[in-house]
């Protein structure tokens, strides 16, 4: 199962000043909901709402969908906010819903007592994005963001 593992998948989607802030969002924990859907094979929907900096949280739904290799190819983010389309809170949620993603995959994962029940080729991509979560973890070099 693919999945998100960090901002810096989105960037091709989205500014990098949006991906900064929707990064900030997520680590300071401003994702308050986040109700996950599979929509078909690799694709995911996430339902939820993140605190902005106004006193209601915003209604924030993104759809990601991965190719066979385990890359993302689509990203749409809707939002209340005033931006109202693939904005920093789309971010946000995208991140959390790869987290929730990332945490079913580990959950899924073969036990060493019986034979596994994961589809294999699914186990490599998650192997992929792991990969890529853990040599991206990092904030970005200097002169990178907006």
């Amino acid at each position: 199962m693919p999945f998100l593992s960090d901002a810096d998948d989105l960037r091709g989607f989205v500014s990098s000043t949006t991906l900064d802030r929707g990064r900030a969002l997520f680590r300071g924990r401003k994702v308050l909901e986040c109700i996950v859907a599979e929509d078909g094979d690799d694709a995911w929907v996430a339902d939820g709402s993140v605190q902005g900096s106004q006193w209601e949280p915003y209604d924030t739904t993104v759809r990601v969908e991965f190719s066979e290799a385990g890359e993302l190819e689509t990203f749409e983010g809707d939002c209340t906010c005033p931006v109202e389309v693939d904005c920093k809170h789309s971010v946000a949620l995208a991140l959390k819903l790869g987290e929730y993603l990332q945490s079913t995959a580990q959950r899924q994962a073969p036990s060493v007592r019986g034979p596994s029940v994961t589809d294999s080729s699914a186990m490599a991509r998650v192997d992929q994005w792991l990969a890529r979560f853990e040599s991206g973890a990092a904030a970005p070099a200097p002169g990178q963001g907006d």
